[in-house]
């Protein structure tokens, strides 16, 4: 008997324990991280030069003091600061979409499977080379039925739209939240998995931004024209010449990540 009661107060705390881990969890708001990190964002990219003239004026935070020497308040931006700032901007976006949808799909992974404690499923889950198989797999479940069903449980809390009773939107709007819910999911997964540009940008910051313009003719009709900001960042390949019994050498290729889409050449 007392062996059994002690094996009941034990099941009872630990599932007082989850409760007070899924409490805490589910009081936080990621979003509200990534919106300050986006306006920051927004800042740098359309009030730069009320930024320099913040930080020219001197900020301080508790103990820590941020000024420049002798700098006097700018009226308008040198051809150095507006690089800065672009080459901030075009970084910075990248990376945050990045970590924006390594929080979805980690969050989403979590709760696909109805875990007690989606908390502790995220923090044992520490291998980059396993999360991203699971996020390939997936991409390849939300193609098939049975994966688009459990998507709707784990966004809609359900599969059948009957079961809102009066407030149950019409099919036809049900169909397209599946369909939109499916696309986004899927939009970030591939984004995700493409992540040679995020990291050379973490792993010793080695990027560099620019801009680029890109025009592609075919019998002098205009099939694609467009510029904008990049991020140019050097990683290996293996050449498959020199492919033997000791594998191919790695070779270095300049790749090109431009805005949402990505321009590989290789050098």
């Amino acid at each position: 008997m007392a062996v059994g009661a002690g094996e009941s107060d034990g099941s009872r705390d630990a599932a007082a324990k989850v409760r007070e881990l899924n409490h805490d969890f589910y009081s936080r708001e990621p979003s509200a991280y990534f919106l300050f990190r986006l306006r920051n964002l927004v800042l740098s990219a359309g009030r730069g030069l009320e930024l320099e003239q913040l930080v020219a004026g001197g900020v301080e935070v508790g103990v820590f003091h941020l000024a420049e020497d002798n700098a006097k308040s700018p009226s308008s931006l040198d051809e150095e600061q507006v690089e800065d700032q672009h080459a901030f901007v075009t970084l910075e976006t990248e990376v945050l979409l990045h970590h924006v949808s390594e929080t979805l799909l980690r969050l989403y992974l979590a709760h696909e499977q109805s875990s007690p404690c989606p908390w502790i499923s995220i923090s044992r889950e520490r291998s980059p080379q396993r999360f991203k198989e699971k996020v390939e797999g997936l991409l390849e479940r939300l193609d098939t039925e049975e994966g688009q069903e459990q998507m709707c449980l784990t966004f809609f809390g359900t599969a059948d739209r009957s079961t809102f009773g009066d407030e149950a939107p019409t099919e036809e709007v049900w169909a397209e939240l599946i369909d939109s819910s499916r696309s986004w999911l899927s939009w970030f997964a591939r984004y995700f998995l493409d992540s040679d540009v995020y990291n050379a940008a973490k792993h010793g910051l080695g990027v560099y931004p620019q801009r680029i313009a890109l025009k592609v003719e075919i019998d002098g009709q205009p099939l694609l024209d467009g510029s904008g900001p990049c991020l140019e960042y050097l990683h290996s390949v293996t050449n498959e010449a020199t492919t033997g019994s000791g594998g191919g050498r790695p070779n270095g290729s300049i790749g090109t990540a431009c805005s949402a889409q990505s321009i590989s050449r290789v050098s």
